[in-house]
């Protein structure tokens, strides 16, 4: 009964979300209906494989935290330089809606070699969190829903969706200024 009710209240929530927003028009991109971030970047060319790699770490260890049971770091494979990293982007709640983005996170590729990188955020994920009648329900989400292009996006959903490029837009912004810092050995 309890499942009935989350999805009479998600698809309540989405008739009442609708909004004219064409697909074409969404404030991420997305590829093969998911959200999908990726670039080459040509870096100083003086860089090495090894100290893009260096780099890419010190910037993960400085921008995310770890603990004695959690890395950020999923794989890590210096040989082929690549990296691949859990990345939390918090809690998205659009105003006025009953629904709230929980623990919204992404997986965050990185491939390095001489001269050049290659960053991939991919595998958008959350908790989807809906309240109705003073109960909250929760679900899994992967915001494939919303990017289906045969249905319209929801104000409160361009919203989340908003607020997510923006946030990915300064991780990526940090990332490119940490790999093009020059690599020295005076301080």
């Amino acid at each position: 009964m309890k499942t009935l009710s989350f999805f009479l209240t998600l698809i309540f929530t989405a008739l009442l979300n609708i909004g004219l927003y064409a697909q074409s028009s969404l404030p991420v991109p997305v590829k093969n209906g998911t959200i999908y971030y990726e670039n080459v970047v040509k870096a100083n060319e003086n860089f090495s494989k090894a100290d893009l790699f260096e780099k890419a770490k010190q910037w993960i260890a400085e921008n995310f935290t770890s603990s004695r049971v959690y890395s950020p770091i999923q794989y890590e494979n210096e040989k082929n330089g690549i990296l691949i990293v859990n990345i939390g982007l918090g809690n998205i709640s659009p105003e006025k809606y009953n629904y709230l983005y929980e623990n919204i996170n992404c997986s965050l590729k990185i491939q390095v070699q001489n001269g050049k990188y290659k960053y991939t955020f991919s595998k958008f994920k959350s908790t989807i969190a809906i309240t109705s009648e003073n109960k909250t329900t929760r679900g899994d989400s992967d915001f494939d829903s919303i990017l289906d292009p045969g249905n319209k996006v929801g104000k409160g959903d361009l919203f989340t969706l908003d607020r997510i490029n923006l946030i990915i837009q300064n991780i990526i912004k940090s990332l490119e200024q940490s790999l093009i810092e020059p690599v020295t050995d005076v301080f």
